[in-house]
């Protein structure tokens, strides 16, 4: 059967269109928003186009909001608010740019922290859970070496870094 673009379902016309864009096969492919108003499937269909594409060595130049989506596709990153570029550079350089870097949650069964010789200043108890911020990396190494060293019973362990979402929110602030 014959189907002509425009009754493509928004997911394959996006593709379609990145495709036809490609054909010329240009070393610098332009892209305004393209995974905007798809489903997820859709939109991981085109985050992969999208690495096929940086695999192939092109660069990508993409104006988006999804940013944890692009977060693992991005070597560097503009932030533009209000019609001005307020910073660029790679993702861990605007996770340098914000003050919790590095957070770390730790359940003991004890639930209590008395353990750890000092606790730092941004050590904040949440429940029965520890929650504690770091900007350096060393610092939370040496935080996690004092606990995992210790002979309490951790119930839970997790290290984060903030997502480029919340690096931005914290940036344009």
């Amino acid at each position: 059967s014959h189907h002509s673009a425009c009754e493509l379902a928004g997911g394959t016309k996006k593709r379609l269109d990145i495709g036809l864009s490609l054909v010329n096969n240009p070393d610098i492919l332009v892209l305004d928003e393209p995974a905007a108003d798809l489903d997820p499937l859709s939109r991981e269909h085109i985050w992969v186009l999208m690495r096929k594409v940086q695999q192939e060595g092109k660069t990508i130049i993409m104006a988006s909001h999804l940013l944890d989506e692009l977060e693992p596709i991005c070597t560097r990153v503009s932030i533009l608010h209000n019609q001005h570029i307020l910073d660029t550079g790679t993702v861990d350089h605007f996770r340098d740019r914000v003050s919790e870097r590095y957070v770390v949650r730790l359940q003991v069964e004890s639930g209590l922290y008395n353990f750890l010789p000092k606790l730092p200043a941004t050590a904040k108890q949440e429940g029965k859970n520890l929650v504690v911020r770091f900007q350096k990396q060393e610092d939370t190494l040496a935080f996690l070496t004092t606990v995992l060293r210790s002979r309490e019973h951790i119930i839970q362990l997790s290290l984060q870094q903030p997502s480029l979402q919340s690096v931005f929110e914290s940036l344009v602030r």
